[in-house]
């Protein structure tokens, strides 16, 4: 687990954790609706605004959860950031920056409501190898 996820960590410590595991300042400047150099600058110097700390939050949160129920961190970013046809074809991490967490926990619901989310066994599946269609099926 990476203790830096954890809620009572400051949202620098968050966004430091999410880089670890792959998220870059563009991924979450998309999550903000904000400029990379902006996400920069929470890294070193400031601190995200009201707005801004409840989506890096909300991306915190999605991320530990999966982290929590046996997705490996790579592919926990590998879901956040990627295209889910469940959602219309759009990726989490986006729909964070629209406004709409609610549509992503409910996909998480989804996808295992009372279970650890695990991906399929390739001998089972008829869909592609790649991590990402794994831990959205």
């Amino acid at each position: 687990m990476l203790p830096k996820l954890e809620s009572f960590a400051q949202p620098r410590e968050w966004i430091a954790a999410l880089k670890l595991i792959g998220f870059t300042d563009g991924d979450l400047a998309e999550a903000t609706d904000s400029s990379e150099s902006t996400v920069a600058k929470w890294r070193s110097s400031t601190v995200p605004g009201p707005a801004a700390r409840i989506k890096v939050d909300q991306v915190r949160a999605v991320v530990l959860y999966l982290i929590s129920n046996g997705i490996a961190p790579a592919g926990a970013y590998g879901w956040v950031t990627g295209v889910d046809p469940e959602l219309d074809w759009k990726r989490p991490i986006a729909l964070v920056g629209d406004g709409d967490f609610d549509r992503v926990t409910q996909r998480l619901n989804d996808i295992a409501p009372h279970e650890p989310l695990r991906a399929e066994d390739a001998s089972t599946s008829d869909r592609p190898s790649d991590d990402r269609q794994k831990v959205v099926t």
